[in-house]
């Protein structure tokens, strides 16, 4: 949406002493929403819209933009599914708890269940309700809690990332059975959001399709990185068999073996958890991303044998994941499978390391036509 083109008297010019947040917040509604509207007049700045699907709605209101030239009013029509829903019940939920269910959802994206029972929330397929995806125990939940209510997961993953940045520590989540889920949390003391999660239609299964554009994924390229950002998200740890059943593992436990490996993780009573390393790790995919691939790099160095190896081999030629595997077989006597080879350069590839060329050989990546390699690359 184009809002330079809406400047006319009708609509007053503001004033935003946080320009970055606001600027980002526009950005991301118009990412998330295909229909908005806007409202502007002395009580404050409204914006909001809904998906091209109809899954959810998003209401920003910024009672801290003020108009600067009267109380006139600028205003589109509001979505019919913004409009007040009165809600009997209100939780107060850990922000960690929300981001666990979008990411869920993202690797889901299919319509769910959402079911509050006591003290336990779960999302279950609805095609397999017997078998929930995520099952978590929120103490902040009254012991006679209940609600019942359908979501997609397209709007759960599409939610994520104004979640997440909004920096609360809490979200109130409103539920009821057979009413749209609602959530309202504070973004960054600038604005109050309203997110409304809306019941699909039927079929809507075979009808959504999430778009790259609307949401940019940060750990595209590595399952084992979009393993350690799963597991990060809850504090308690994940069940492993929801790991594999989510699709963020294999059936021989390759990506938890090899994060494990890496010091990101640790796995006990059939539960992965984070380390220390591996929150390091997560900040820095939060706020440097390179800074991030680097640590990920030095750690493979340090701990992965194997991977020090097809280092060595690229530097001398390019190279398949074949002659990888036989390579590293001839120079050492450590214990290694052709998947785990391809996975060690899910790693490389993904921290700019190593590039594949024709999905065929690999070879090192490089910039201005030099290699990528640095001197102070601690796989050298």
């Amino acid at each position: 949406m184009n809002f330079a083109s809406m400047r006319s008297p009708l609509l007053p010019e503001v004033s935003v002493a946080s320009a970055p947040i606001f600027v980002w917040l526009v950005d991301q509604c118009s990412r998330v929403c295909s229909r908005m509207y806007v409202s502007c007049d002395e009580s404050g700045l409204e914006i909001g819209g809904s998906d091209k699907d109809g899954l959810l709605a998003i209401k920003l209101r910024l009672p801290h933009v003020k108009s600067m030239n009267g109380p006139k009013k600028f205003s589109c029509k509001t979505p019919s599914i913004l409009t007040t829903k009165r809600y009997s019940q209100r939780f107060s939920l850990p922000t960690e708890v929300i981001l666990t269910l979008c990411k869920a959802g993202s690797i889901c994206p299919e319509v769910l269940e959402l079911k509050i029972s006591g003290r336990q929330l779960q999302l279950f397929r609805t095609s397999n309700i017997e078998q929930y995806l995520v099952s978590i125990n929120v103490d902040s939940l009254p012991a006679d809690a209940s609600a019942d209510s359908i979501v997609h997961g397209v709007a759960l993953r599409r939610i994520a990332e104004l979640i997440r940045k909004a920096g609360t520590q809490h979200i109130d989540l409103f539920a009821e059975t057979r009413k749209p889920i609602k959530m309202t949390f504070d973004f960054s003391e600038i604005a109050h959001v309203t997110i409304l999660l809306v019941s699909p239609a039927p079929g809507s299964n075979d009808s959504v399709e999430f778009g790259k554009s609307e949401m940019p994924p940060h750990f595209e390229g590595s399952p084992i990185v979009e393993l350690i950002a799963f597991v990060g998200l809850r504090a308690s740890g994940v069940d492993l068999a929801l790991l594999r059943s989510a699709g963020l593992d294999t059936a021989s436990s390759l990506n938890v073996r090899q994060s494990e490996g890496l010091g990101l993780i640790t796995v006990s009573n059939g539960f992965a958890r984070i380390t220390r390393d591996g929150k390091a790790f997560l900040n820095l995919l939060r706020t440097d991303v390179n800074r991030a691939k680097e640590m990920l790099r030095e750690l493979a160095s340090r701990r992965i044998p194997s991977y020090r190896l097809i280092a060595l081999r690229l530097r001398s030629s390019p190279s398949s994941a074949d002659e990888l595997f036989t390579f590293i077989q001839q120079r050492s006597s450590i214990n290694v499978s052709l998947d785990e080879v391809q996975s060690l350069m899910s790693i490389l590839t993904w921290a700019g390391y190593a590039k594949r060329k024709l999905a065929l050989k690999y070879s090192l990546a490089t910039k201005n036509g030099r290699s990528s390699r640095q001197a102070s690359d601690p796989i050298l």
